[in-house]
């Protein structure tokens, strides 16, 4: 791999070499629909070529290319204290080698736990999850228990259509996407 470039600054905003990004690409066409596993990252309707991230620290990513960038999206908030902070490092290998998913309770998930109440006393109980789903099953079930509710109905693609507004929307307020509006995006109400 070449010597990394700068990231680009306001007054250099010229996309650098994409030819390795380019070949992941068409490879990547053949496995995922779009070519991406979220169409958050899809680019046929914005233009321009998907970057393949090699690596990251602290709040810059390294494209497969060589191309540095700010990365202003930190995994959607989780890396709150940018990629591979020394402290989470250590604390992720330190974990690993007692092992990473049990399937199972575990201290340090009641431990985690009382942290967030001490942080956000309103909080009378906690459920962790791992996906959309679990968050929505585990709402339903406070709501129903809330409300005494007996039934709930649910609609085909309500998730979907949903998260496609809010990505409009974000995309009609981004100065970087090739066209001012997503080809993929209804007009605004």
């Amino acid at each position: 791999m070449k010597e990394p470039q700068a990231p680009a600054t306001a007054a250099s905003r010229a996309p650098g070499p994409t030819a390795a990004s380019e070949a992941l690409q068409r490879r990547a066409l053949e496995c995922f629909p779009g070519g991406v596993n979220s169409p958050v990252r899809a680019f046929k309707g914005v233009g321009g070529v998907p970057r393949f991230i090699a690596s990251a620290r602290g709040a810059t990513i390294t494209d497969v290319d060589g191309n540095r960038y700010i990365d202003y999206v930190l995994g959607w908030g989780p890396i709150l204290l940018g990629h591979a902070h020394p402290v989470v490092t250590a604390a992720v290998e330190r974990q690993a080698r007692e092992g990473v998913l049990y399937g199972a309770s575990t201290r340090l998930e009641v431990e985690l736990a009382e942290r967030v109440k001490r942080f956000y006393p309103a909080a009378e109980r906690i459920r962790f999850v791992s996906t959309g789903t679990e968050a929505t099953m585990s709402a339903l079930r406070v709501a129903r228990a809330a409300t005494a509710a007996t039934a709930s109905s649910s609609w085909t693609a309500a998730t979907t259509a949903t998260a496609t507004r809010s990505w409009c929307a974000a995309a009609r307020g981004s100065r970087r996407w090739a066209s001012p509006i997503p080809p993929a995006c209804p007009p605004p109400r």
